[in-house]
């Protein structure tokens, strides 16, 4: 769902910890589609 929401479009997008780590997590995903990810 989330590239549908953010195609083309600077995003800030919040989720809980649990969802960000480890191979499966929803950093690794977006990294996969070929988006840039900023950690700050």
């Amino acid at each position: 769902r989330l590239p549908e929401m953010i195609d083309g479009k600077d995003t800030i997008i919040a989720v809980g910890a649990a969802h960000l780590s480890g191979e499966s997590g929803v950093v690794r995903a977006l990294e996969r589609a070929g988006y840039e990810i900023s950690r700050f």
